[in-house]
């Protein structure tokens, strides 16, 4: 399944494309595609992406006057309350190219708190001309406040995901723990991993591909991510406690979400983990 399909069936033949919409998941490529084509189908004169009216040529190459996309700047590490405000302002001018404005923050997360707060007052009552579009790699990098007035589109991750980032290490190192029977090992990592809840995130959904890789592996003899835990857990788990691996990382992922303490989901986490032992 491509993008467009994909987004065309998560928004009902493209009826349904909320005024705040959170892209997550996937990659950065993904997303800004994602991005790119829900900007294309509401400025489209027909409201369905043709690609071949002069709206949708605009979208697609970056040069609609009603579709803006704000950047972090180059020198700095954050977007600053400065953009989120200037979002705000332009937000209640009418469009003049067509009957749509669309914003598109391709890196949301990096929207400081106060940058989120300034861009908190448009979202709550917006004009109905605008539609504002955030892309992340996991939506948990936003405020509450931004996501319970947003609607939420998850893109897939792909299989071969990579592993060998800082995210990927950390679930690896988790799966060996886990492995080895080691608390004290995933005790010492637990330090890095509760600096930062994104970081937190981000390491439980690559230890679920990890499970998944291996519940795959187990069945079809074909490996997914391909690390050394997923083979190892594949010949040493049984596929009902792998099923329940993915299921604990899951329940995990919803209290990081859910603004629990970051160290107190992870320790329950994992000793769920080591509990699943029995099946």
């Amino acid at each position: 399944m491509d993008i467009r399909e994909y987004l065309y069936n998560a928004t009902n033949g493209f009826k349904r494309i909320p005024q705040t919409v959170i892209i997550d998941g996937g990659t950065d490529e993904s997303r800004r595609k994602a991005a790119d084509v829900l900007a294309m189908v509401l400025v489209c004169k027909e409201k369905i992406g043709c690609g071949e009216c002069n709206l949708c040529r605009k979208a697609l190459s970056h040069s609609h006057t009603e579709i803006t996309y704000v950047e972090c700047e180059k020198d700095k590490k954050t977007i600053t309350v400065a953009a989120a405000r200037s979002i705000r302002s332009n937000a209640f001018v009418n469009p003049v190219e067509g009957d749509t404005r669309v914003f598109i923050i391709p890196q949301a997360e990096k929207l400081g708190d106060e940058a989120q707060n300034a861009l908190l007052k448009i979202l709550e009552e917006p004009p109905v001309f605008d539609r504002f579009i955030l892309c992340t790699e996991n939506a948990s990098a936003l405020l509450n406040t931004i996501r319970s007035r947003s609607v939420r589109l998850t893109l897939p991750v792909p299989f071969e995901a990579d592993m060998t980032d800082k995210n990927g290490e950390n679930a690896q190192k988790i799966a060996m723990a886990l492995l080895n029977g080691d608390e004290a090992q995933f005790v010492f990592l637990l330090p890095k991993l509760e600096k930062d809840r994104n970081t937190a995130v981000l390491a439980v959904q690559k230890l679920k591909l990890i499970f998944r890789d291996a519940l795959v592996l187990k069945f079809s003899g074909r490996a997914v991510t391909g690390t050394d835990s997923s083979v190892e857990m594949s010949d040493s788990f049984s596929a009902a406690r792998l099923t329940e691996c993915i299921r604990i990382c899951e329940q995990a992922e919803k209290m990081l979400d859910s603004n629990v303490k970051i160290g107190l989901s992870l320790t329950v986490m994992f000793s769920e983990l080591i509990g699943s032992k029995s099946l």
